[in-house]
């Protein structure tokens, strides 16, 4: 989740930026990001209690489109 615009970027936001350097970040606004987080294709939610402003990260790994799983 980012900062409204025209608000400067909090430090927890960039202190993501520099360690997941290269990998890219995609910003999303407050409201994008609570849809984000209750989407049904969330599998897992690991819950830091990170009281920093704007602490929050989505993280995606292992994405696959529907019907490309082989049967065993």
């Amino acid at each position: 989740m980012v900062a409204p615009e025209g608000e400067p970027e909090p430090p927890a936001i960039a202190g993501y930026r520099s360690r997941l350097t290269p990998v890219p970040v995609q910003p999303l606004g407050r409201f994008e990001f609570y849809d984000a987080a209750r989407s049904p294709d969330l599998a897992l939610a690991v819950v830091t209690a990170d009281v920093r402003t704007y602490a929050n990260l989505l993280l995606t790994i292992g994405v696959r489109a529907e019907g490309t799983l082989t049967p065993r």
